[in-house]
């Protein structure tokens, strides 16, 4: 078992939010703050050089630029007040975590968390403008859910829970190849675009629950 704690790169713009977020993780059991930054042009070199599990950063177009870059941490976003414009460009980029300032440092901890796992990672309320969003662009009615194959629910449902492709074959006893050829067919069926999609639509069909 890997017991190494969880390593966290903070990056925002304002040194005291650092500092504060800093003190707050410093008492969190099992996370490690590697480093810390206040530029994009720092963020790569840090990547590289800390290989952190987790992003900490404050700014959307900064964390769409890094998943453009396919890096292999997960990016946790923290913001101020969310738009649905910017919860639409969230869920479209297949973000697993985001969460408002105003958030409680139990809530931030827990987040940190579920996000290390795979989880979907947000506050009931954020996560319940997404479904309306998600719902209003897409038809996720459970008809469509007919149209998957015993299979295809199950994978729905493991990559609802935050597995991997690798967990997701190593438990069901499949190569990847075929996990990735099943998560195309369910995006294609259902006309989603990504994880973050799909595990909306899992919560919105009762195939899985926050």
């Amino acid at each position: 078992m890997n017991n190494r704690n969880l390593k966290i790169l903070l990056v925002d713009r304002q040194e005291i939010f650092r500092i504060g977020l800093k003190m707050v993780l410093s008492k969190a059991t099992g996370i490690t703050v590697v480093e810390d930054v206040s530029t994009e042009n720092s963020i790569l070199p840090k990547i590289e050089l800390t290989k952190p599990d987790i992003i900490l950063i404050d700014d959307l177009e900064t964390s769409l630029r890094l998943i453009k870059r396919k890096i292999p941490s997960r990016i946790l976003l923290l913001t101020n007040i969310i738009s649905e414009d910017e919860l639409a460009t969230i869920v479209k980029a297949g973000i697993l975590g985001f969460l408002e300032k105003t958030a409680s440092p139990e809530e931030l901890v827990e987040s940190i968390r579920k996000l290390n796992c795979g989880l979907l990672t947000t506050n009931p309320t954020i996560a319940t403008q997404a479904l309306r969003l998600l719902i209003t662009s897409h038809d996720l009615t459970a008809e469509k859910t007919s149209q998957l194959t015993s299979r295809e629910i199950e994978i729905l449902q493991l990559v609802a829970t935050g597995r991997d492709n690798k967990t997701i074959s190593n438990e069901l006893n499949i190569s990847c190849a075929t996990v990735s050829t099943h998560l195309n067919n369910i995006f294609c069926k259902l006309g989603l675009a990504n994880r973050v999609q799909a595990t909306l639509y899992a919560l919105r069909n009762g195939l899985s629950s926050l």
